[in-house]
Formats: structure tokens, sequence, C-alpha cells
């Protein structure tokens, strides 16, 4: 009898420090957070057609301000499928628009730098998602996250180069330099659970003016003396990241 009683006693520890176990594995697992690294460029820019450089039309390359972003993450999930998050980094953002040549010009002035304007921000670049699990979100198991969302950047220091130099701002210039900037984002992430290792591209929309011009639909900067027609500057930036969880080094 003694014996039944012990092993009732073991079997009823041994179910309580398992459900104490489980809870807290889920309770761990419910939250992730942690640093992510990786590089951000700037695909696309959106500006007025008609804008110029020197008289002549200009165009944006596709891998333009490359350079390393970096942030720190942290999620909540609400359910196996759906889940919120919040980030705060930094991100640089940038456009340079280059003035199109002709293929005799580019023959006879190859050794002159071609007309060109940059406009780019570093800042603190402040996400908010809200995460979709496609596959759900189990525990143990790698998974699929859909982060749709947006994002407020505020610029820490900004540059101009006008024909691959800089351009000091006058008083009034300075007026025209945005003070923050806000996005649309989209962003999708693989996670290796055993590792808490992920993987995810972005891509941050930019839906204000990089200028500052008070809302005055005709009044162009004066920054870019070159440059006419330019009122209006939207910045695209995508991202390639690597992350980690750390609340996965607990749950170990």
């Amino acid at each position: 009898m003694k014996g039944i009683k012990k092993n009732l006693v073991a079997g009823a520890l041994a179910c309580g420090a398992a459900f104490n176990a489980h809870n807290a594995h889920a309770e761990v697992s419910r939250f992730s957070y942690g640093p992510k690294v990786g590089l951000s460029f700037s695909p696309y820019a959106m500006y007025p057609e008609g804008v110029k450089i020197d008289s002549k039309a200009v165009s944006h390359s596709f891998f333009d301000t490359p350079f390393v972003h970096v942030s720190f993450d942290a999620r909540c999930n609400l359910s196996d499928y759906i889940g919120v998050g919040l980030g705060v980094g930094y991100i640089k953002k940038g456009a340079t628009l280059t003035a199109e040549q002709e293929k005799d010009q580019q023959t006879e002035e190859d050794s002159k730098t071609t007309p060109s304007v940059n406009a780019t921000t570093h800042n603190i670049d402040v996400p908010l998602y809200l995460c979709i699990f496609p596959t759900g979100n189990p525990d143990g198991e790698d998974f699929f996250t859909i982060k749709l969302g947006g994002s407020v950047h505020i610029p820490i220091l900004a540059t101009y180069r006008s024909n691959d130099k800089e351009v000091k701002l006058n008083d009034n210039q300075k007026k025209e330099e945005a003070s923050f900037n806000m996005g649309v984002n989209i962003d999708l992430e693989y996670q290796f659970a055993d590792l808490g290792v992920y993987l995810g591209v972005g891509y941050r929309m930019g839906l204000m003016n990089a200028f500052n011009l008070d809302k005055d639909k005709d009044k162009e900067q004066t920054i870019f003396s070159n440059t006419s027609g330019l009122k209006d500057l939207k910045i695209h930036t995508a991202t390639v990241s690597l992350g980690y969880n750390i609340a996965t080094f607990f749950a170990n």
C-alpha cells in the first residue's frame, strides 16, 4: 500500500513538473526578441516626371545607397497564426539621380563626372508590425512569418551631394530638410526554430517627401541648384537581414 502511495505521489510530482515546464516553454515561445543586422539599399525613388539635371533627363539606379542596417525587434504571438511586433534601429536612406548621357557624349566626356545629385539620411527606424504565420507557429518547428505594417524614420544626419561634391546648406535650405518620414513596410522571414536564427527580406515604401516644402505643390527644392522640377522625392528601401531570437536561448 505504501508503495502504491509513493508511486502516486511520484507520478503527481512528475505531472506537475511537466505541466510547469510546458507552461514555461509556452510563455517563452509566446514572446521573441533579439538583434538583427543586414544590408539595406534603395532600389526605387519616386520623383515628378520631367525632373532634369543640367537640362538633361534623369534616371535612378537599382542598387543605390547600400549600407549596413541594425535593429532590435520584439514580437508577441497572440495565437498560432497571428502576432504583433515592434522594433527600433538604424537605417540609411538615399537616392541618387543621374543625368542621362547620349552615347557620343559618353565617349567625348568619359573623363568628366556625370552630373548627378544625391540626398541621403541616416535614420532612427521605428517599425510596427502585424505578424502573420501562414503555416502556424508550432513549438520546436521552423516557421514562416509575413510582417505587414508601417514605420517612422527620424533623421539624425542628412547629407547632400551635387556632381559628387558635398552641398553646404544655408539657413533657408536647412528649412527644406524633412524632420521625419513615414512608410509602409512588408517583411518576409523564415526562422530556424532549433537555432533561433532567422533570415529576412523587407521593403519600405516611403510615403512622405524627402524635402520639407510646406505642402506647396508648386515649390521646388533649392538645395540642388543644377536640378529643375524636383518638387517631390519619395525613397523606397529594401533590406536583407539575419536575426537571432534571444528567447530561444532561454527556452533551451
